[in-house]
């Protein structure tokens, strides 16, 4: 599966890490292009036992990578940067090669995105699927 994870900070590094050591491909999207460029180069800016290894790991094998253009990633995943509170939830599923939203920090309404279509997980709230 095609994941993005908006932030690389502890908790968007960490998740992006795991989620491409179990297999998936992950796009993490940053607004500082310091730490992306860092990112990129294997660096670890962050305190957590085993991580420098998963990255090293992921980025050589291509299942996990870093930009600052979060419109490259759009179709893959929502963040709550003000650009994409306001998506046309209408477009979005035809966006998803999968048809699954998962919102990390629960900007949607679980009751729009499942009239949207996709799979919705939200932080908190479970899977709400749509009709």
């Amino acid at each position: 599966m095609k994941v993005t994870v908006f932030g690389t900070g502890y908790v968007g590094l960490t998740q992006a890490a795991c989620l491409a050591e179990v297999g998936h491909s992950v796009g993490c999207v940053d607004v500082d292009e310091r730490r992306i460029a860092s990112l990129l180069q294997g660096h670890c800016p962050i305190f957590e036992p085993g991580l420098p290894a998963l990255l090293e790991k992921n980025l050589a094998s291509g299942r996990l990578k870093f930009t600052n253009d979060a419109a490259l990633a759009t179709a893959c995943a929502d963040t709550e940067w003000q650009d994409f509170r306001v998506l046309d939830l209408e477009q979005v599923p035809q966006m998803l090669a999968d048809r699954v939203v998962f919102d990390g920090r629960s900007l949607f309404e679980p009751e729009h995105m499942a009239a949207a279509g996709p799979a919705y997980y939200g932080i908190g709230r479970g899977r709400v699927d749509s009709e």
